[in-house]
This record gives structure tokens, sequence and C-alpha cells, in this order.
């Protein structure tokens, strides 16, 4: 925010349940009556979709991370998802080496579109690279730590040949502490995303193997600078809209 102020623009954050789209739809509405723009991360949901496609009518909307297929939004700003899929399971294929055996596969919601192209892009270079590695179907979390960790807990019982996880959501750290628990993290290739302050110290330890992140720092700016230019007050939006990816290991922190 403050980079922004000699441009009048103020930012306020609001949440919505993951499980009632019905409610993100009902906000976004009463949220385009009180704002000049909007920033959204939500699920791609029919009732989502409608919602800011009649809001985009009358403000500018931009969507972060994960994208919302609607003529209304003016702009995506994020990362590659499918890329980041591939580059996963090329470094699962490569940190696992020889060995066979299955991944475990865990998403927030398969309604978020960055998490079925993430889906997508590991499940294609997977099948292109690493025939010795096969995956399991998505458990979804709602991105809900004890889910993402439960979810884990209950794909480990049910398969004995689970050699890696490949998790794209929230709950990474729950899941680090339950492999902890297991005795399992130097039998496991574990990989994620977003580089948060416990995740790099989990990095260190070699509890998570590797991180992709997105910036998500960046990600705002690019947001508030996209919105900013099509208010007319700032001349041009940052470079973008895709936010570089960066993979990160023990020795990048």
């Amino acid at each position: 925010m403050p980079a922004y102020r000699d441009q009048n623009i103020a930012c306020f954050e609001h949440h919505s349940p993951l499980a009632h789209p019905e409610c993100s739809a009902a906000l976004i509405r009463t949220l385009a009556r009180d704002y000049d723009g909007l920033a959204l991360c939500l699920p791609d949901h029919p009732a989502i979709r409608q919602a800011v496609t009649e809001a985009g009518q009358k403000l500018p909307i931009v969507t972060i991370a994960s994208d919302i297929t609607s003529p209304g939004r003016l702009a995506y700003i994020g990362s590659d998802n499918y890329r980041a899929g591939r580059i996963a399971a090329d470094m699962m294929g490569r940190l696992l080496g020889p060995r066979t055996g299955r991944v475990a596969l865990i998403a927030g919601t398969m309604h978020y579109i960055g998490h079925q192209q993430r889906h997508r892009g590991f499940m294609a270079a997977l099948d292109e690279r690493y025939a010795a590695l096969c995956a399991t179907p998505a458990r979804e979390c709602l991105e809900n730590d004890d889910r993402a960790a439960d979810a884990v807990h209950a794909l480990l019982q049910e398969h004995r040949d689970i050699v890696g996880i490949y998790h794209f959501s929230t709950g990474a750290d729950a899941i680090a502490r339950l492999l902890e628990k297991l005795a399992l993290p130097e039998k496991l290739v574990f990989i994620t995303h977003e580089l948060t302050l416990h995740r790099a110290s989990l990095l260190k330890s070699g509890m998570i193997d590797l991180v992709l992140d997105q910036n998500p720092l960046l990600e705002a700016r690019m947001a508030l600078s996209t919105l900013s230019h099509h208010l007319g007050r700032s001349p041009a939006p940052l470079d973008g809209p895709l936010i570089p990816l960066c993979m990160h290991t023990r020795e990048t922190i």
C-alpha cells in the first residue's frame, strides 16, 4: 500500500468460505458497490463466474494466482501453473532417481483453475518421462491444514508404495509434521508451493525437498499496478502478467 499512496489507492482484504461459492458470489456483488476495483483469488465456480461477469461491467477485476473463466475479468496475475506442475513432476522424477512407486497428490479444490493446471502439467510430464512412477487421484483438502495431513495419512494407509508427495495447496506444514511423526521424511520426496518463513525452515531441515514459489508480493504489486493503470492513475502497469517461478531447495534460502 505505501507505494500507491500517491495514486490515492488504499487496499482492504476480505475473506470468503471456500466451501460456499455462493457466499463468494454474494460478496463480489456487495464489494462491487463499494470499491473501485477488485483483486480476486477464488475458485472457478459457476456462481462466482456469473458474479464476476456482472461486476466486471461496473469496475475492473483482476484474478490472482488462479484464474476465473469470465469475460468480466480484466487480467490474470500469476504464474504459469501448468508449467509449475510439469516442473514439479520433472523434479520429482529426478530426485527419486531409479525408484519406482506412487506419488500422492494433494490439492485444495479442483475448482481452482490453478490447481487443475498444476495437476494436468504434473501428470503430463510424469507420463512422458517417468514410466516407473504413477500418481494417486488428487485428494482435495479445501485449503485446510488438518484436512491436507489427513489426506496424506489416508493415502499412506491405502498405498504402501508411495515414494513422493506433490502438494499444491495449503497445509504443507501439517503434512511435514505428520511425516516427522511417522519417521518418513528421508523415505519420501516432498514437493510443495509457496515459500513461507516456516517452509524455509522445513527446507533447511530436510522435511521438504523442493518449494516452487510464485512471489506473492510481486503478484500483489502487479495486481495494484494493473488496476491503477486501468483507472488512469499510473502511466503503465508493471511488466507481466505472468509471474516468474522460482525453485527453492535447502541451498537457496
